[in-house]
């Protein structure tokens, strides 16, 4: 099969809800644990002995979109170093090749079925307790503690996630409005993004990435 895609996540001092079926990969620091079902369950700091994956949130490890309908998959196999995702709605099987180092788990994505019907695929959104400092743009969240990172290694990849089809990532600026008289000056300070590669959330933040399928011509409007 094709290769296609390459993603890496990045690890700064830096996954786990163990279960005897999960399957687990491990840094110097990280462990990160995935279910069978194709989840991450688990995102855990080896050294400070915490868990960072966010409570009561879907982590996929990778999903796809057919006819503009997102699918998360429902099985994982493990064979060497090859994951096997399934979707059975679309009938479609993903292999992702893992690769640990010592800082690192690169995750490439280089077999896929029934590529002519997949639009996308989207790494994530990994979701994370992680809220003190959030680096948008870069793809990195940290704490005084504990940083964790995603970064896409090919052009294909995009960091962000497609929320328009033009692909440009959202970006605010408090300084653009019309009205900031009753804003403090740190809370000013704070408002600005451009990008959403990590994005913050309620529950802390999460890492998402995400490769659109360029086999076939698209015209997309883009700035009026």
């Amino acid at each position: 099969m094709k290769k296609i895609y390459l993603l890496l996540i990045t690890v700064f001092f830096i996954v786990l809800k163990i279960s005897a079926s999960d399957i687990t990969y491990e840094t110097s620091d990280l462990k990160i644990s995935l279910n069978d079902k194709g989840y991450v369950v688990g995102i855990f700091d080896k050294q400070k002995k915490a868990e960072y994956l966010a409570n009561d949130q879907m982590a996929p490890l990778l999903s796809i979109r057919v006819n503009n309908v997102f699918e998360h998959p429902n099985q994982l196999l493990q064979k060497n170093d090859v994951l096997t995702l399934s979707f059975s709605k679309n009938k479609v099987q993903v292999e992702i090749r893992v690769i640990t180092k010592l800082n690192y788990i690169s995750f490439e994505l280089i077999g896929i079925t029934k590529n002519e019907n997949i639009e996308l695929i989207v790494w994530g959104p990994y979701p994370t307790k992680i809220s003190e400092t959030i680096g948008e743009c870069v793809g990195v969240v940290r704490n005084n503690q504990f940083a964790i990172g995603i970064q896409s290694l090919n052009v294909k990849t995009l960091g962000g996630y497609p929320s328009e089809e033009n692909d440009i990532e959202p970006a605010f600026d408090i300084f653009a409005t019309d009205n900031i008289v009753d804003l403090s000056a740190d809370w000013k300070k704070k408002k600005h993004y451009r990008g959403q590669t990590a994005k913050v959330q309620d529950f802390g933040s999460v890492l998402q990435a995400y490769c659109r399928n360029r086999n076939k011509r698209r015209i997309i409007a883009n700035w009026a």
